[in-house]
């Protein structure tokens, strides 16, 4: 038996689903400070509560492609372990997330797929629609954490919340400012 809850999201036909264990909040797509030095997949940075939240764009990552901002697109809040073994909140943006469901109700799919071989993929779910594939957010934005990281050895205030650099102080202050 799985006690897991799934947070479902489709992207074009295929449907996705996150462990909810993981999930602080999932809230409406606000506006995102952008910037022109972010690497690819990094949709730009939020002000929840009066901390600077990276956004990743699953779509980019999993797509090759950037989200499409529907009704059902959202943001994703969870909790992730930064470099420096912090816990700090990482958005997900995603379209399609329109409900979840007890991996108890779904059946579990025995064989591996090829396509499903990476390491963010989880376990293969069937509802009476559909195939469902888990991810793991984690290894997937594990690159583009450290592609900004890479980009700035003072970046890990944007993925770490903990220093600042002069640079970057106008991109973080007009982030907290949205």
């Amino acid at each position: 038996m799985y006690a897991m809850l799934l947070l479902l999201l489709k992207i074009d036909q295929d449907q996705y689903g996150l462990d909810c264990r993981s999930i602080v909040e999932i809230i409406p797509c606000v506006p995102l400070r952008k910037s022109s030095q972010a690497p690819s997949g990094v949709a730009g940075w939020l002000n929840y509560h009066g901390l600077t939240v990276p956004v990743i764009d699953l779509c980019v990552l999993l797509r090759g492609r950037s989200c499409r901002i529907r009704f059902s697109s959202r943001i994703i809040l969870v909790h992730y372990r930064s470099k420096s073994d912090h816990e700090r909140f990482l958005g997900l943006l995603c379209e399609g997330v329109t409900e979840a469901k007890h991996a108890s109700d779904l059946k579990k799919q025995s064989h591996a797929s090829e396509r499903f071989s990476e390491l963010f993929y989880g376990d293969t779910f069937a509802d009476e629609e559909s195939l469902i594939q888990q991810i793991h957010f984690e290894p997937l934005v594990a690159q583009v954490l450290n592609a900004v990281s890479t980009l700035n050895p003072n970046a890990d205030m944007l993925i770490d919340g903990s220093a600042e650099s002069s640079a970057d102080e106008n991109i973080m202050d007009e982030a907290n400012s949205i």
